[in-house]
């Protein structure tokens, strides 16, 4: 019985792309503004994923992810929140410009990845954030037709209305925008669910432990 309940627990999902954006005309038209900006997607992690990639817009255009300024690129970083409106760093940093070798997901036209040393993120709130220098960011009211959001088979699922925040490098952001949830085609990451949460290390420890157990019940017996 052991050994079904363990061979079950190993299924995984993944690798996902939490925020899939299009690189269609309709959303490159839409600049960050006259300053710089750290713009926040929040999401709840369900069940602990692993993050291998994390991900800037790229509209294709060639100011995108240089910035409007042509050297200072756009930042991503997880943030884990503690309120609403406050977080701290997670995940490593990256930072794309267009001399970056960013890797490209098949079926995702819209966005440019770079990998990062794995990163597991338990269950709890968090934030994606991109920092740039007035790059294209589909600022879109709701619906955001050119942004899929997916959430794994339910271990993440999304939250809030979009943040921002003026700022002259990376920070939470602890304004709130107005909705959807992925108000901003800007920062995304590539995540796959950790198998079981740990069930199955919980379950081959007890069975080893249970196993050692009877192996000394049955040596005392001798």
């Amino acid at each position: 019985m052991l050994g079904f309940l363990v061979a079950a627990s190993v299924a995984k999902a993944g690798p996902v792309i939490a925020y899939e954006n299009a690189a269609v005309a309709a959303n490159q038209g839409s600049l960050s503004g006259s300053a710089e900006l750290s713009l926040g997607l929040s999401f709840y992690v369900n069940q602990p994923i692993t993050i291998s990639y994390l991900g800037a817009f790229d509209s294709g255009n060639a100011n995108n992810l240089n910035g409007l300024d042509g050297s200072s690129g756009v930042t991503v970083q997880i943030f884990q929140n503690s309120t609403p409106t406050t977080g701290t760093p997670f995940s490593p940093s990256v930072k794309f410009t267009s001399a970056s070798p960013v890797v490209s997901i098949s079926g995702d036209a819209g966005d440019a990845f770079l990998p990062i040393s794995p990163t597991t993120l338990p269950v709890g709130e968090y934030t994606v954030v991109a920092f740039n220098d007035n790059d294209y960011n589909c600022n879109s009211p709701s619906p955001n037709q050119y942004s899929t959001e997916n959430r794994g088979g339910g271990a993440i699922s999304f939250a809030g209305t979009g943040l921002y925040l003026a700022t002259a490098a990376i920070e939470f952001p602890t304004t709130a925008d107005a909705g959807p949830e992925n108000r901003y085609d800007a920062g995304t990451f590539v995540f796959s669910v950790v198998p079981d949460g740990g069930l199955t290390a919980f379950l081959l420890g007890g069975a080893f432990l249970g196993l050692g157990v009877f192996r000394r019940k049955y040596s005392n017996c001798r």
